[in-house]
């Protein structure tokens, strides 16, 4: 996610086709809009609360997916690794950009920029700015968590190919998070455009934020595909391969997000209205959850399986030759 820039008088070029004809700019802001235009009266709509609700709703179902995944773990006497820590670090630093995004809410986060008080537009753009780069973060290390937790099934070739997507998926997002802070010089320029200095050409950061996000959602699926060949191998019962197939197939939803986000970012990415944004934002937030959600169904199943099952723990999570606790 990328801070849509301002309308600007000396940035006529960013204009939408469909953007309002009739607009009164302050300080290079804008100001109040005359309620007239070329194709009707402006929109006022107000995405903020709905934006908060989802928001800290995922971010708290989420959670307690996450701490229950701890908490079964502790149960069983299984010690904790990466997967675990990285994936706790991840729903932490999510919840941080739910902070700031409420903040940026009050700002006027979720309105169109001529309903956004012109003062309003620099702390914004820069806490915008701040909690996008948290996001990727966070997805990042949920993704690298899920990965981890696959990994130590594996070995051979399967081995080397999820090294391959965890090292890739790093870098590729990895550089989508320092593209938020380094394409326009001086630095300052990012959430301020009355700041003399350039920034690279939209098209650059949009074509690879668009290839990041579909690598992402590419990535997701592949992991799935790597347990249900693994579950294949294993010598379980019908019943009981097929409830590890369901746990180990939530990454699909993960996927399935990425890919919404994806082809939002072609229409509404760069435009110069921050109410454009909300989808994005939303499928951002919901692809990190899912996938804290994704990496945690498959170890509260190895539990309940434990509790419930007549002939005592012999999960995907718990196959001697397979793992290591």
């Amino acid at each position: 996610m990328h801070v849509p820039p301002p309308l600007a008088v000396d940035a006529p070029s960013r204009v939408r086709r469909d953007a309002p004809a009739a607009t009164t700019v302050l300080s290079g802001y804008l100001a109040a809009p005359s309620e007239l235009t070329a194709t009707g009266p402006l929109p006022h709509d107000d995405a903020g609360p709905k934006i908060n609700a989802v928001f800290w709703v995922l971010s708290i179902v989420s959670g307690i997916f996450m701490m229950a995944r701890l908490w079964a773990k502790r149960m069983r006497r299984k010690a904790y690794w990466w997967d675990d820590w990285l994936l706790l670090m991840s729903w932490l630093v999510n919840l941080v950009g739910v902070c700031i995004i409420s903040y940026c809410i009050s700002l006027g986060l979720g309105k169109h920029s001529w309903d956004i008080s012109p003062g309003n537009f620099v702390p914004l753009a820069k806490a915008f700015n701040i909690t996008a780069t948290m996001s990727i973060v966070a997805s990042i290390w949920s993704k690298t968590s899920f990965a981890l937790t696959i990994l130590r099934l594996t070995n051979g070739w399967l081995r080397r190919l999820v090294w391959f997507l965890i090292v890739t998926t790093n870098v590729a997002m990895g550089v989508s998070a320092l593209i938020n802070w380094i394409h326009c010089t001086p630095i300052q320029r990012l959430w301020d455009y009355q700041v003399e200095g350039s920034c690279w050409p939209n098209n650059i950061m949009l074509h690879y934020d668009v290839f990041s996000s579909a690598y992402s959602g590419a990535v997701d699926i592949s992991l799935v595909a790597i347990a249900w060949k693994l579950l294949l191998s294993l010598n379980m019962d019908g019943v009981e391969k097929i409830g590890a197939t369901v746990a180990m197939s939530m990454g699909v939803f993960a996927g399935i997000t990425s890919f919404i986000k994806t082809a939002q970012m072609w229409d509404h990415m760069f435009s110069d209205d921050f109410y454009d944004s909300v989808g994005v934002m939303l499928w951002s937030n919901a692809e990190i959850t899912v996938t804290i959600m994704a990496a945690s169904i498959p170890v509260l199943r190895a539990f309940f399986y434990d509790i419930f099952s007549t002939r005592g723990a012999s999960s995907i999570s718990d196959a001697p030759t397979l793992t290591k606790d």
